[in-house]
């Protein structure tokens, strides 16, 4: 058992309290016979990522996990700008609640949670601070910063919230290649760790690739989100987006022993063709 690879699961962009966020089920609203269809397909939708979620942490309790990494937009705030007109639940302090559940079902031996966008988690508040001290109290230790670097075995994960973004399909790459140079240099000045594995989120596509360094392989890429498509998504983006998350097997020599790749298309949330 000493030498059991350490488990490490990677999660992000959860957006609790929006209408096609990760919802546990104590929080999912039953529609009624006069919802309109948005409303009814909205809450299948819920229930089916939330089981979908809850099977694949279930297909990976066969062992502890060592480490959840929670890498930003755990909540999806007030949505000032929307109105609130694809909120769920407005108030925090539940979409708070909500965060700790979808991290607490694993039951990690430690959780790192990475702040994310301001206008989720708070222009003048830190509500990434609110979920760690409701994590603390229930005994599962927590820490939180910007950007982190975190070591497992010998091989260290570079991760942050943040990176740009782009509508065109090659261009997804360049962004996640560009942060693993940046971190050879932020290295090379003597400012920073260097990175086995580069770990972005944020964008809600997985994308990502890998280059040698003489004898190591450095790893860079972004992860798939777990929020469904939204209508500013549908109203102003192009993009394909990739639903779920990242699990990696860490071996004694820091090497990866297997990598558990849980991506997913959640059936309701397929665009439909309407027929005349």
């Amino acid at each position: 058992m000493g030498n059991a690879p350490k488990r490490v699961v990677i999660i992000s962009d959860t957006h609790c309290g929006h209408q096609t966020g990760l919802t546990p089920p104590e929080w999912q609203a039953v529609p009624t016979d006069i919802d309109t269809q948005l409303n009814q397909k909205l809450s299948k939708y819920r229930a089916e990522s939330w089981e979908r979620y809850k099977k694949d942490v279930e297909s990976l309790r066969d062992q502890r996990i060592d480490c959840l990494i929670a890498n930003g937009d755990l909540i999806d705030g007030r949505a000032e700008r929307a109105g609130g007109l694809e909120t769920l639940h407005l108030d925090r302090n539940t979409q708070a609640k909500m965060a700790v559940r979808c991290i607490e079902v694993w039951d990690p031996k430690r959780v790192f949670i990475l702040r994310g966008t301001d206008y989720h988690t708070g222009h003048h508040e830190q509500w990434e601070d609110v979920i760690r001290d409701i994590l603390q109290y229930k005994g599962i230790e927590t820490k939180i910063g910007d950007h982190d670097w975190i070591d497992v075995n010998g091989f260290v994960f570079d991760c942050k919230h943040h990176i740009g973004g782009s509508q065109v399909p090659h261009g997804r790459f360049t962004a996640a290649a560009r942060e693993e140079l940046w971190n050879v240099l932020w290295n090379e000045a003597g400012l920073a760790p260097r990175g086995d594995m580069i770990v972005r989120s944020h964008v809600h596509y997985h994308v990502g690739g890998w280059r040698c360094s003489g004898k190591r392989k450095i790893w860079f890429l972004t992860t798939p989100g777990l929020q469904g498509w939204t209508r500013y998504g549908g109203k102003r983006c192009s993009g394909t987006v990739d639903w779920g998350f990242l699990a990696f097997d860490i071996d004694a020599a820091g090497e990866i022993a297997r990598w558990h790749d849980r991506r997913h298309v959640i059936q309701s949330n397929i665009a439909q063709v309407h027929k005349v």
